[in-house]
């Protein structure tokens, strides 16, 4: 079995784009495989790390909890205007104008960002090459050995 230092270097080494060309370069079939593989580089590992992710409050459920609070409020008419503000790109205009209500915005918009709080772990960042050192495959279409260098 492989140390996780290995195994965690031997899936950062190949690319997802090279992956995939290799699977399209493949046929359908069971392949015998006993290979050799020399992986060399760097791995670096940062530090755990706390994301606040925003996109945890879907904004339907943004929108729906603001109306349940300003519901005794709200008419119809009230949420046409709303509705048209959203969709000409000037929602916001009023709050961008008072800064009491920017505060009160901004203070609201920590406070969901405080309550997405997700832990993360920590980025890697590679400089890593493979080569192989020897391969063997048996390809039953072909029904031949081949030893690729």
């Amino acid at each position: 079995m492989l140390k996780a230092i290995c195994a965690l270097a031997l899936s950062k080494v190949l690319p997802a784009a090279f992956l995939k060309t290799s699977r399209d370069e493949v046929s359908p079939g069971t392949y015998e495989v006993d290979f050799l593989v020399r992986v060399f580089g760097s791995l670096k590992i940062g530090e755990d790390y706390e994301q606040s992710i925003t996109s945890k409050v879907k904004p339907l459920d943004l929108w729906l909890a603001t109306l349940d609070l300003l519901a005794p409020h709200i008419t119809a008419a009230l949420l046409r205007r709303i509705s048209e503000r959203a969709v000409s790109g000037n929602a916001g205009e009023t709050i961008r104008q008072d800064a009491t209500l920017k505060a009160g915005t901004e203070e609201a918009l920590a406070l969901v960002r405080s309550m997405t709080v997700s832990p993360c772990k920590g980025k890697i960042t590679t400089k890593l090459h493979c080569e192989a050192v020897e391969a063997t495959v048996y390809d039953p279409a072909d029904t031949a050995v081949h030893i690729v260098p």
